[in-house]
């Protein structure tokens, strides 16, 4: 009931900061970061609303342009329900399961759990064992959820089902742009707990027609690369973050690849780090393993980040000896 009650009064005095913040008014902006920072419980959450509240004494801060952007761009609907699936249910709720249920087992549960189905050949998992692994995710506190498709359309339809079932997660989706018919681009929008993330890579006629059609249907969307040792220079001399920008989405992503240097990623993630502290770009960049195994080490000290498996009893059986 406590929950429920606490949802109601965010959804209310969220979408209050909206209408003040489609004004361009920056203090909409700070209202909204205040918000958060007044029901925020768990330490991640506390901890970030504390850096957003610093950065954003800059008045000339590119985040006031970001959260303006993403206000007036995106579905309301969708921004309340990722939102609070994720702020609420997953650092907040989740985040107190999972650390009695460490308390409980004597051992590490991760926040979330990555889904690679980028491969048909490791496409096993059926859709049975993908609900029931959420079902019991859930149990102990995990309502984030991370799934790579890449043109993988089959499974993509058929994950839709699943999201309608579990409205009150956070999933995240890895795609290519050919997949995204606006069809389901629409039933993404009615179930509003989806983050989409397109390859940047996919240079396809597609790709500008559909970052097009994602706007066009007010859609919470980022980009995402899959770097290695060749793309260093490209990154690191902002000609990638530009690239990221001009397409005024909200989040990109940056993800090494398996063959990438740790030097590499080393600077990269040096990067990131520093283009978030000097407020360098419009958009929330993200160091993909670092910042999750960031939150994770939050919520629970040491870091537990359960990885795509390829193997369908491992993945299996791995989650439920967690339970």
């Amino acid at each position: 009931m406590e929950n429920k009650l606490t949802k109601v009064m965010l959804e209310i005095a969220i979408e209050r900061a909206f209408k003040e913040i489609e004004l361009k008014s920056k203090r909409g902006t700070r209202n909204l970061v205040d918000l958060g920072a007044h029901f925020a419980k768990g330490r991640f959450q506390k901890d970030f609303y504390n850096i957003a509240q610093i950065m954003l004494e800059n008045e000339n801060s590119p985040y006031y342009k970001l959260v303006f952007n993403i206000v007036q761009n995106v579905d309301h609907n969708i921004l309340k329900t990722f939102g609070i699936n994720l702020g609420l249910n997953s650092w907040t709720y989740g985040a107190k399961k999972i650390r009695q249920h460490e308390k409980k087992k004597g051992y590490n549960v991760p926040w979330t759990i990555i889904f690679d189905f980028t491969n048909p050949e490791n496409d096993i998992l059926d859709y049975d064992k993908i609900e029931n692994i959420i079902n019991k995710g859930k149990s102990i506190g995990l309502y984030s959820y991370i799934f790579f498709l890449d043109n993988n359309e089959n499974r993509f339809k058929g994950l839709i089902k699943i999201f309608k079932s579990n409205k009150d997660c956070a999933f995240i989706l890895f795609v290519n742009p050919i997949i995204l018919a606006e069809e389901y681009l629409l039933e993404l929008k009615s179930i509003g707990n989806i983050l989409l993330s397109i390859n940047i890579r996919d240079k396809s006629p597609f790709f500008n027609s559909q970052i097009l059609l994602l706007k066009k249907n007010k859609l919470l969307f980022g980009v995402h690369m899959i770097y290695d040792n060749n793309d260093i220079k490209t990154i690191l001399n902002d000609s990638w973050a530009m690239s990221v920008v001009s397409l005024n989405c909200a989040f990109a992503f940056l993800i090494p690849s398996s063959e990438c240097g740790e030097e590499v990623v080393v600077s990269i993630n040096k990067y990131i780090k520093d283009a978030k502290t000097n407020q360098k770009y419009p958009v929330f960049l993200i160091d993909f393993y670092e910042d999750i195994t960031h939150v994770d080490r939050t919520i629970s000290i040491e870091s537990c980040l359960m990885d795509p498996f390829p193997d369908e009893t491992f993945l299996y059986t791995s989650l439920l000896q967690l339970l």
